[in-house]
């Protein structure tokens, strides 16, 4: 402080002025970068009932579809798991829940993801990559223009009961580096981290660009029971005593 009077101490009050001015600018424009909003300028997204895009998630508010559906048989089966008693060990007293279509679906070469790594790759993690890449195609981004650039990554992501799934399996032989790399935990954060990770990361405090992401889910349709989040009749009312259903992805 004393070095910054010592030099405009010989200064005219013309040019003392002209500098206050210019002072002034600059903290103006500093503190009007830290308000400035996010604007939101792409959008990709996966939601049960076939959602695949920001159009199909509309239409599907718009008419009201159901997109609870019964279990499907491909996911699991949903007799064996199956008990109308919320306390039974083991079990889940719902045989309903949300899922996304096609989640064994993706094209690893794509995204330069070599196929032995593609195997034990997380489904959350590839849909991080498709739901990403749309929504920056959206937004009429190239992700190689911004290749290198002062962008943001924020994620939230939870459970890693693929990577359970495979460790269960008993087959210690498939265990490889790509089974810790590929398990959805390590991409976990908190959600109230990523929001004010988000709004400390806005133009003027380094980031051009903020990417962010977000999954909930179980998972595991047991881990859902034993939350007590939900009754067997397959449509959510969140905080209710007529709670139904906890989405399972």
């Amino acid at each position: 402080m004393s070095d910054f009077l010592d030099r405009i101490k010989d200064l005219s009050p013309k040019r003392l002025a002209l500098l206050a001015d210019e002072l002034h600018s600059r903290l103006n424009a500093i503190e009007q970068a830290s308000t400035e909003p996010i604007a939101v300028i792409g959008i990709g997204c996966r939601f049960p009932g076939g959602v695949n895009d920001p159009d199909s998630y509309w239409q599907l508010l718009k008419t009201g579809k159901d997109p609870i559906t019964l279990v499907p048989s491909e996911r699991w089966d949903v007799d064996a798991f199956y008990d109308p008693d919320p306390n039974a060990v083991g079990k889940t007293y719902t045989r309903w829940g949300g899922f996304l279509d096609q989640v064994d679906q993706f094209d690893p070469d794509f995204f330069g993801i070599n196929p032995r790594e593609a195997l034990n790759l997380d489904p959350q993690q590839r849909l991080l990559l498709e739901v990403s890449w749309e929504a920056l195609e959206r937004a009429g981004q190239s992700p190689q223009q911004w290749a290198g650039s002062q962008t943001g990554v924020y994620i939230a992501i939870g459970t890693a009961d693929y990577a359970n799934l495979q460790t269960r399996a008993g087959d210690l032989t498939e265990i490889d580096p790509y089974t810790g790399l590929g398990s959805g935990v390590l991409l976990c954060c908190r959600a109230i981290i990523l929001c004010a990770g988000v709004a400390r990361a806005k133009p003027g405090a380094g980031c051009r660009l903020c990417v962010v992401a977000n999954r909930c889910s179980p998972g595991v349709p047991k881990l859902a029971a034993a939350g007590m989040p939900d009754g067997p009749g397959g449509r959510r009312k969140s905080d209710s005593v007529a709670r139904d259903q906890y989405h399972l992805f």
